[in-house]
């Protein structure tokens, strides 16, 4: 008991426990950002293979895509690296703070 519950001689209080309900299905909503959430990685692959692709393809415009390329200045270069890293070492940090989830977990690592 609290110092204030012993002086007043109250009983501590104690807060009802919660019964796990069914599980609420996700909205729309949250399924279309679900979805939204998944495609950078993906799209980053298939855009680098298209690039690999579009080389053997057509040389002389992959030449002229990249000479463009090479006109971005530097610092915008870096702060796309820095916005890619953010995600992707938040995206990291959430699931070492979360832990993995057991569906996830390989059936010789159940304990």
């Amino acid at each position: 008991m609290g110092m204030m519950q012993l002086m007043l001689g109250m009983a501590p209080m104690s807060l009802p426990a919660k019964t796990p309900g069914p599980a609420a299905l996700p909205s729309r909503f949250d399924q279309m950002l679900d979805a939204l959430n998944r495609l950078p990685r993906p799209l980053m692959a298939l855009g680098t293979l298209s690039l690999l692709a579009n080389a053997m393809l057509d040389p002389a415009g992959f030449a002229s895509r990249m000479a463009a390329l090479d006109d971005i200045p530097e610092p915008l270069w870096w702060l796309m690296g820095g916005v890619i890293t953010f995600y992707f070492g938040a995206r990291e940090t959430h699931y070492l703070r979360k832990g993995t989830p057991e569906s996830a977990q390989s059936p010789d690592t159940k304990a």
